[in-house]
């Protein structure tokens, strides 16, 4: 009887291309759960954020005060300008004023006249802006929001407007965060 020890050739390649088979899917799966963990972490981040400036803008709108200054604003308006990826609110009755404007993908907000940011948010694909002047001041009976217009261009009209929607799309990592909310103004138009 001839016994012959070890393994054939044929037996080590078949062994090899089982192996690489199983050692191939094995890193697929690998691959495939990592790229589900860097969704699930970094998705609600990216919506996280949207919200965040959302209501940072809407909170500032809803406190807005109305400018009762003589000159260097809209007296009687909490708004001083309303536009389409731009709005500028009253922070006092001075006249000092606050503005939110997209600018190339960034989403900044001005103190001020100042021309520096004292925030800035980027990775900004969408900032919407439309604008309620219903004079209706308890809004019982307000249009839909799809009919709002996108910008108010006279002074003396930022002072009916008295709801605002928001909508805000950030782009990072390849994952998109979107939020909208509608604010009402506490202090336009102002009340009779």
């Amino acid at each position: 009887m001839n016994k012959r020890s070890g393994i054939s050739l044929i037996e080590a390649l078949v062994t090899c291309l089982l192996l690489g088979v199983v050692m191939g899917g094995m890193f697929q799966l690998v691959v495939s759960v990592n790229k589900a963990n860097t969704f699930t972490v970094t998705m609600p981040v990216v919506q996280d954020e949207a919200t965040r400036i959302v209501n940072l803008i809407a909170s500032d709108l809803a406190t807005a005060p109305l400018c009762t200054a003589s000159s260097g604003c809209t007296t009687d308006s909490a708004i001083h300008s309303a536009a389409a990826s731009s709005v500028s609110m009253y922070t006092a009755a001075s006249g000092a004023r606050r503005t939110y404007t997209l600018e190339n993908g960034a989403l900044k907000r001005f103190i001020g006249t100042a021309t520096t940011a004292d925030l800035t948010v980027n990775d900004v694909s969408a900032f919407a802006l439309k604008y309620c002047s219903s004079t209706d001041y308890n809004m019982a009976t307000i249009p839909a929001v799809s009919g709002w217009p996108t910008s108010i261009t006279s002074g003396a009209n930022t002072k009916q407007i008295n709801a605002i929607s928001i909508s805000l799309t950030i782009n990072q990592g390849g994952l998109k965060g979107e939020y909208s909310t509608i604010v009402r103004l506490r202090n336009s138009p102002k009340k009779p």
